[in-house]
């Protein structure tokens, strides 16, 4: 996702900005229109990371940087044949959901056929909660809380 400024209006594209424009950075958490959202800040450091039935365990840096290169890289996943609807529920908060109608779209193969997708809640810089949903339908939930620095 592009962001543009054309004739002085901001304007969020997959195509590259257009001649004469300027491209400036996109801001973690901005959203643009289409549901063209990012995943919220977190503050980098010393996390602690839960899941049902699993024991926690620590994590140093940010626990979402895989997640937010993912969906840096939705306009490559789409040319392998998937959809993928982003959209910011409320403040502070993504959902993105791919559909991949079979495993090879395209030459792909990165992604199993079925729906897939998480949501990210982050109501404050030092904490989070992932919902993923599964193609098989499985879901699970991760929570994280910053405690300290590395």
């Amino acid at each position: 996702m592009n962001k543009c400024v054309v004739n002085g209006k901001t304007v969020y594209q997959e195509a590259a900005c257009p001649q004469g424009s300027v491209q400036k950075p996109m801001a973690a958490g901005a959203a643009g229109p289409s549901g063209a959202a990012t995943l919220p800040a977190i503050q980098a450091g010393l996390w602690q990371v839960s899941e049902p039935g699993a024991s926690p365990r620590q994590i140093c840096g940010d626990p979402l940087r895989d997640m937010a290169l993912e969906l840096e890289m939705a306009a490559e996943t789409r040319r392998l044949g998937c959809t993928v609807d982003v959209m910011s529920p409320g403040p502070r908060s993504v959902a993105v959901l791919v559909n991949c109608p079979n495993r090879n779209s395209k030459g792909g193969g990165r992604f199993e056929a079925g729906k897939s997708g998480y949501t990210v809640i982050s109501p404050t810089p030092q904490s989070y909660s992932v919902e993923m949903l599964y193609p098989d339908g499985r879901r699970r939930i991760t929570n994280g809380v910053r405690f300290g620095n590395c």
